[in-house]
């Protein structure tokens, strides 16, 4: 069975095992006043319940999002996209899409994400769950 994706919403196809991915996504749920996000958790990506935008291992490299017109993004443009969605962050996804900043947020997104399990492991304190 196909989990039901809805076209005019940005599709964030997100790593549910690493805990810096989690609290990455509640953070979008919190913005996202007006539900123009649909999250798709790769753990409900079994093979047949959902159409992923590209191979899983990329998904699980980075994050990924489709476009209610379409388009697919990846890393540090789809942070950067999704960023201009909501009021607070805004100026960041415009902003670090300017030409020298795009790819200084390339690079960073591409760094973090290389370690993002290190980062959140158990031996470092972070769990991604801790109390607010």
């Amino acid at each position: 069975m196909s989990t039901p994706i809805e076209p005019a919403k940005y599709t964030v196809y997100f790593d549910d095992t690493c805990p810096l991915c989690r609290r990455f996504a509640r953070g979008i749920q919190r913005l996202d006043r007006h539900r123009a996000t649909q999250l798709v958790p790769l753990s409900a990506a079994a093979p047949g319940a959902v159409s992923l935008p590209a191979d899983m291992d990329a998904c699980r490299r980075e994050i990924h999002i489709v476009t209610p017109d379409g388009r697919v993004l990846r890393g540090w443009d789809a942070v950067a996209a999704l960023a201009r969605l909501f009021p607070v962050t805004y100026f960041i996804g415009v902003v670090g899409m300017w030409p020298g900043l795009r790819q200084l947020g390339r690079w960073s997104y591409r760094q973090v994400a290389k370690r993002r399990h290190l980062s959140c492991s158990p031996r470092s304190g972070r769990d991604g769950n801790e109390a607010r």
